[in-house]
């Protein structure tokens, strides 16, 4: 889940909270003030009114935060609380010694923020708001000791605080960490696992790959017969390149072949960089006239292509296609197509040679 909507939700589940803190208020106040012994007037106006509308603004300030913004500010939560607390602190001077727990809440919602600085900010509001009301209201009255021992209260509040934030903090570092390892352990594990198959220079199967997949396919035909074919592609006059252009140009023939091949294969077919300047296809699900078609633009494409380096050379392929005919043998499809390929190489270069298994 992305932060900002598990930011959202909490700030969701916050708005909640305190839209049942003022449900709660009304239903409280609505019962004691048919047993107060002010006039019903005066309580509606400073127990009932008076709080409600405080913290109805503070809960609209959340919900139009979280509407135009997406989200609720972590010092508008703060201090929206701490209005709250002082509010009801006023209101309900009476309930000073129970309602004195409240002074812990804006310090409980800094906690959930995660955010040393937000905590040590809560801190310092409930403790300027606690000795405001000790210093500005004569009516709001605990002994020295009391004071001191509640203030006592919210340090160790604080400090337990900023202690399980550092816990939080180290857990989540080490779970971090931990899935990072796993990452890496699992991206290095793919690249031996594409080490293996892939010849990394032009992005196709190996030799390796080419004989497992060849070998599959063969055991699927014996069991039910499709069309199988297989091409082994050998670059002519490959070493005069190198030698003449170097072998850095020798390269990028190599890489242009294998982009030519992957360009033209069906999505069920499979291209392997065979040895050092050849390559092989297995066909499957095509006839040989459209396997034909295939490697005929292959040979194309590339002899029409200009390396920038090599302006005036014609790079050129030779071909052998062997068409499965019912052998049921691997090795047999494979040597034919390498039959094939160098009767291209004995009849000129740059051509197809096709025929059967058989």
């Amino acid at each position: 889940m992305e932060v900002h909507e598990r930011n959202r939700k909490w700030n969701k589940r916050l708005i909640h909270f305190f839209w049942l803190g003022l449900l709660f208020n009304l239903l409280v106040t609505g019962i004691n003030m048919q047993y107060s012994n002010l006039g019903k007037e005066r309580y509606f106006l400073e127990n009932v009114l008076f709080p409600s509308l405080v913290l109805f603004s503070v809960i609209l300030y959340f919900e139009w935060s979280l509407r135009r913004k997406n989200r609720i500010s972590d010092y508008g939560i703060i201090i929206g609380s701490n209005l709250v607390l002082l509010t009801f602190m006023l209101a309900y001077s009476s309930l000073k010694s129970i309602l004195i727990i409240l002074f812990v809440f804006p310090l409980f919602f800094a906690v959930f923020t995660t955010k040393k600085r937000m905590i040590s900010f809560a801190f310092a509001m409930v403790t300027l708001t606690y000795w405001g009301l000790i210093l500005l209201c004569p009516y709001f009255y605990f002994n020295i000791a009391e004071h001191i021992t509640f203030t006592f209260v919210l340090l160790v509040a604080y400090l337990l605080g900023i202690a399980l934030t550092n816990h939080y903090r180290e857990i989540n570092d080490e779970l971090l960490e931990s899935v990072k390892s796993e990452k890496e352990l699992l991206y290095k594990k793919v690249y031996m696992e594409k080490l293996a198959k892939v010849d990394l220079a032009t992005n196709l199967y190996n030799h390796k790959t080419f004989h497992e997949y060849l070998e599959k396919v063969m055991e699927q035909f014996s069991r039910h017969p499709f069309p199988l074919h297989v091409a082994l592609l050998d670059l002519d006059n490959f070493k005069k390149i190198n030698d003449t252009y170097g072998h850095a140009n020798g390269d990028l023939v190599i890489e242009k072949v294998a982009e030519i091949i992957l360009d033209h294969i069906g999505e069920h077919d499979l291209a392997s960089r065979y040895g050092g300047e050849e390559f092989g296809i297995v066909f499957i699900e095509k006839s040989q006239e459209e396997c034909l078609e295939i490697l005929e633009k292959i040979r194309a494409s590339l002899e029409a292509h200009q390396f920038e380096d090599m302006p005036d050379e014609s790079i050129t392929l030779s071909i052998g296609l062997a068409t499965e005919a019912g052998t049921l043998n691997k090795d047999r499809l494979f040597k034919k197509a390498d039959m094939y390929l160098y009767q291209s190489k004995d009849d000129g270069k740059n051509r197809v040679t096709f025929g059967t298994s058989g």
